[in-house]
């Protein structure tokens, strides 16, 4: 039983890593190894016609969809980076930037057209279920750029807002005026992170509202920022203009770890996998927790053994 649940909680924390795969406009998409290993482009410009990749996103199976700026499309990719078909294309999803998973595993676009919309698309087809997926906002999108979904959908938009919507039905929470804000991302407790693009920094909104507070100052990286991302070593990721830098936000104001690459625009993980290492540990938990069975079982013919010799006599 001590094996058993020894197993159990080392397997819940194990360690785990995921690839890092970083949009950088016309010039393609690259591949890093989240601890800022360089795995080369993943997908070189003109495939799939792609001109100027800025939102992307990855699947549960490893599919990448990638944001065509230049040419009004999502484009799907295998996980190794070859071209598979334009996902969604039209005026719903018209110069498209940030993308998602939502509600019922959909996927998002943030359309930054004439339209000025989020768009609900078919996870499996790429047609538009809803071109308005968000409503009951008085001050409207000015050009969704980002969006990220977690205990709500945060949108941040051109014209310096960002909004709060209801993640399962698109209805209006709140809206604040930010310093031209970019990147947003979720934290295990619900807050809300920030990136200030003329500000060159990071805030935080608390879980449920109140005023934001900054945790990574101006200075504090090189550029601008763009996107940001907790990856799976539970470290905050600020993608910039230069290269990705890493903080540690766990104790409210950011550290930085490291930094890595050449920048970019937007940012996603690959599915988390546990580390090599692990799966040699697990086999070993196995085996101790086969081994103090196999004990037990022996034990328990024992007993039965002598419990039935004692009623024959």
């Amino acid at each position: 039983m001590k094996a058993r649940t020894a197993l159990m909680a080392f397997v819940i924390a194990c360690p785990s890593y995921a690839d890092l795969i970083v949009t950088r406009g016309t010039l393609g998409v690259d591949h890093y190894t989240n601890d800022g290993t360089l795995l080369g482009t993943l997908i070189a410009p003109g495939t799939g016609g792609l001109q100027d990749a800025r939102g992307v996103v990855v699947s549960g199976s490893g599919q990448i969809y990638v944001a065509d700026f230049a040419n009004d499309d999502v484009l799907k990719f295998s996980s190794s980076g070859a071209f598979q078909n334009v996902f969604a294309s039209g005026t719903d999803v018209d110069t498209p930037l940030g993308l998602d998973f939502g509600t019922g595993g959909d996927l998002f676009v943030a359309s930054a057209g004439p339209t000025s919309n989020i768009a609900r698309v078919d996870k499996t087809t790429g047609a538009v279920l809803n071109a308005s997926f968000t409503s009951g906002n008085a001050t409207p999108l000015g050009g969704p750029q980002y969006l990220k979904f977690g205990p709500v959908l945060v949108v941040t938009d051109i014209a310096g807002h960002v909004f709060q919507f209801d993640a399962s039905t698109g209805n209006w929470i709140s809206t604040g005026l930010f310093d031209n804000p970019q990147g947003v991302a979720f934290n295990a407790a619900g807050d809300i992170f920030v990136a200030q693009r003329i500000s060159d920094n990071v805030v935080k909104i608390p879980a449920g509202g109140g005023p934001s507070t900054e945790v990574i100052p101006n200075g504090a990286f090189a550029g601008s920022p763009t996107d940001l991302a907790f990856g799976p070593d539970h470290l905050l990721y600020v993608l910039s203009s230069t290269a990705v830098y890493r903080f540690d936000v766990s104790g409210g104001a950011g550290v930085l770890i490291d930094s890595f690459g050449s920048g970019g625009r937007f940012m996603a993980f690959t599915p988390s996998v546990p580390e090599p290492g692990t799966w040699a540990m697990i086999a070993v938990g196995l085996a101790v927790m086969i081994g103090g069975f196999r004990r037990r079982l022996r034990e328990w013919q024992r007993e039965r053994c002598g419990s039935d010799h004692a009623t024959a006599g």
